[in-house]
Formats: structure tokens, C-alpha cells, sequence
């Protein structure tokens, strides 16, 4: 049966706003996609209540007893903004080279990767939803490295269909989340990347760790993997700076705890990256998507 006609609209509108807006954005000069996308971001603050209640109800769960509501209110604002600005570069992916990136974005820990792929080893990327993570993979895939990335299809096919063409542009190879994870132990068996997000409540294989002080349901499968197949944990995220430039920074190897149990060596290592990546969040909270469900 098809879907309802007033939710067929509404995804064309989408997709077509989304269409347009993306071949726009790569016709102009990158300051002027900043200056576009801070509109918008200020502007849909006033346009999707719903969201913004979700986003002040969980940065008063994160920050409640630091900030005021005052506070937290400009922290969402702000959110918003960020969310358009770090979408710029990715969108705009398929007309950069890496001398073009290598003029806006620096990388530290780079030497971590090198190290452990020449050694025969893959790496298992964790990172989450952290400023431009799109262009943070490109940026890789750009410099060399085998990158393959683990998401999840969009709504609309076309939309993922766009997605799916930017990521190509950027160098790296999607995988699919419903995908087999005989593919993921396949990548894993030689020298590659394989970038995985932990940060949301997804339909996954998953356990209950802490998160800024509550119990948050968070994916197991890049322990899982590490723990199968020998790949290393490397954490790492990018942020954008008040002056439009990204930094990458890559975080030396997480060790895998050993408990004598299976079941709590995932538990306590999955606690242990989800730690590193609310301290992540801690240092750059306004360039996390506060709008995901957790």
C-alpha cells in the first residue's frame, strides 16, 4: 500500500528543496554557503518546535546542573548553526580536491593510522556525529587510506541516493548498517579503515552504558569486531573553529579491557569508548546533534 498522499508531498518538498539546495551550494563561493547555512540554521530554530523541545530536553539532561535555561536555550541556537555550517563541506565534497581541503582542514594523529596499518593491522574508526564527520572521512579517503564507512539507509531512496553519490565523490565506500557483517570481517581481515558511529539509539546489537549520567542504549559491534578479527579501536572527531577551518584529531589506540567474560568485556569497553566520546562532546558540545535519540 502507498504511502499517505499528504507524506508523499511532504518527502517530494524535501527532497526537492534538498535537491536544488545542493546543486546551489556547490555553484557558490564557500563563504557565502556559510552565510546561507547559518540563516538557515538560526531560522529553523523557530520552525521545528518539536525538535528544539527534544534538543533543550536533552542538553538540560547533559548540562542541566552547569548551565541555566538561559543558557541551554543559546546552546541549542547555537547547535542548529553549527548543524548547517558542518554540512557545507560535505555537500560540497564533489567539487574539492585535497589541495582544495588541505587549505580549510589540519589533522593531528595521522602518524597513529600509518603506524598501525604498516604494522598489518586494520583500524576500527570510532567516532559520533561530531562537526563534519562526512568531511572528516573524505579527508582520509582523500589522503590515502582504505576508508570504509558503516551507515544507515535515509527515509527517502533518493535522498540516500545523493548521500551515497557524495560519499562516492569523497573517496570512501559506504556500507550498509543492514548489511551482513560477514562484510565487515571481510574488511577487516586486511590493512583498512572502517569507520563506525556510536552515538545513537539505534536498531542494533547493543547494551545499556553511561552517558552524561544515564543509561543510553549504544551499539556493542565495533568491540565485537575488534575483539574477532585483532582490528584496533582508534577514537577520533573533527570540530569546525569560529574562523570556518575543521581539525581533525586522531586519539592513540584504545586497549580492549579483558574481564575473564565475553559479555562484560563488551559492556566495560563499550562503556569505555562511549566515556571518550562524551568527552569529546564535552569539549566542542555545540557541534553534537542534540536531536538524536539516545
Amino acid at each position: 500500500m502507498g504511502k499517505p498522499l499528504k507524506k508523499r508531498l511532504k518527502n517530494n518538498f524535501i527532497f526537492g528543496f534538498v535537491f536544488y539546495l545542493i546543486l546551489f551550494i556547490r555553484l557558490i563561493r564557500r563563504e557565502t554557503a556559510f552565510w546561507i547555512f547559518e540563516k538557515l540554521g538560526r531560522i529553523s530554530y523557530y520552525l521545528i518546535p518539536d525538535v528544539r523541545r527534544k534538543m533543550v530536553r536533552h542538553l538540560t539532561i547533559a548540562f542541566g546542573e552547569e548551565k541555566s535555561s538561559e543558557e541551554i536555550g543559546a546552546m541549542v541556537k547555537e547547535s542548529l548553526v553549527n548543524l548547517g555550517r558542518n554540512a557545507v563541506d560535505a555537500i560540497r565534497l564533489p567539487v574539492y580536491s585535497l589541495e582544495d581541503v588541505e587549505k580549510f582542514l589540519t589533522a593531528e594523529g595521522l602518524e597513529i593510522l600509518d603506524r598501525i596499518l604498516a604494522n598489518g593491522k586494520s583500524v576500527v574508526l570510532i567516532t559520533g556525529h561530531i562537526g563534519s564527520w562526512e568531511m572528516m572521512a573524505a579527508y582520509l579517503a582523500m589522503k590515502g587510506y582504505p576508508l570504509y564507512v558503516v551507515g544507515a539507509r535515509l527515509y527517502d531512496p533518493r535522498l540516500d541516493h545523493l548521500l551515497l553519490k557524495m560519499r562516492k565523490s569523497g573517496g570512501y565506500i559506504n556500507i550498509s548498517r543492514e548489511g551482513s557483517t560477514k562484510e565487515l570481517l571481510r574488511i577487516l581481515k586486511k590493512p583498512n579503515l572502517l569507520g563506525m558511529l556510536i552515538d545513537q539509539d539505534t536498531r542494533v546489537a547493543g547494551t545499556f552504558v553511561r552517558f552524561f549520567g544515564k543509561q543510553a542504549y549504544t551499539p556493542v559491534g565495533p568491540v565485537i569486531l575488534a575483539a574477532k578479527t585483532g582490528a584496533a579501536l582508534v577514537p577520533l572527531y573533527i570540530h569546525l573553529n569560529e574562523n570556518y577551518r575543521h581539525h581533525v584529531k586522531i586519539f592513540p589506540e584504545y586497549t580492549l579491557t579483558e574481564t575473564g567474560s565475553k559479555q562484560n568485556n563488551v559492556v566495560q569497553n563499550t562503556q569505555g569508548l562511549t566515556t571518550i566520546l562524551e568527552n569529546f562532546i564535552r569539549e566542542v558540545p555545540t557541534q553534537w546533534v542534540w536531536m538524536h535519540e539516545r
